[in-house]
């Protein structure tokens, strides 16, 4: 895409209303899906990033600050020093940096509920749509942080096209060839998922129809 172009659309997506939707940070994780504004927020972000080349690709991963483990070590230890510095210079500061941090928490947390909760749209095998844009926001989350919690929503992803005969695999390779490589594995982990340990997750993960179909 051209830089002029994706730098226009980039701008007008960040101006689009939703950060922070209550619903991503409650028990109603299931209601209103797709009417919800993060809901469009994400989707319109999903969109964009499919669209986009690798280096624009990489632009929207570094925005929610997705790092590796070691990367999530330094930080944890630069933000002792600034809470140090801080604290001996403004300890109303202190607040401010916990305030920061926990909104970078906040926004990985509402993309990994997305792909969990973009599932609820896919009613045929003519809904690939909503795969497509659900493994991209799981792409834009990455391996960093609660990777282990985007497993499980890439598992009910997945098991949310297979009930309607969608055969997901061809999907899952679309988008691990424009993933980052150590996020990969996390792709691969909920494909190569087997049906016991997928059935486990949806009963205790999913929403209550598709638990019960279990």
């Amino acid at each position: 895409m051209d830089k002029t172009v994706f730098k226009a659309k980039f701008q007008e997506w960040e101006a689009l209303p939703g950060i922070g939707d209550p619903v991503y940070h409650s028990e109603y994780l299931w209601t209103e899906v797709g009417q919800r504004p993060l809901d469009v927020r994400l989707s319109a972000l999903a969109e964009l990033y499919l669209d986009a080349d690798p280096d624009q690709r990489q632009l929207i991963r570094d925005y929610f600050q997705v790092r590796s483990d070691p990367q999530r070590r330094l930080i944890s230890y630069v933000r002792r020093i600034i809470k140090f510095i801080q604290t001996m210079i403004d300890p109303n500061q202190e607040q401010s940096t916990r305030n920061y941090f926990q909104a970078i928490a906040d926004r990985q947390w509402e993309l990994i509920i997305y792909v969990r909760r973009i599932g609820k749209l896919i009613k045929s095998v003519n809904d690939t749509k909503w795969l497509r844009l659900g493994l991209a926001v799981a792409s834009i989350k990455g391996a960093g942080g609660e990777w282990r919690d985007l497993i499980v929503s890439l598992v009910i992803l997945r098991y949310a096209a297979e009930r309607l005969g969608i055969e997901t695999g061809p999907f899952f390779d679309e988008i691990m060839r424009i993933t980052n490589p150590e996020s990969r594995g996390i792709f691969e982990n909920a494909i190569k998922m087997g049906q016991r340990n997928v059935k486990d997750i949806i009963k205790t993960s999913s929403t209550l129809d598709w638990a019960g179909e279990i």
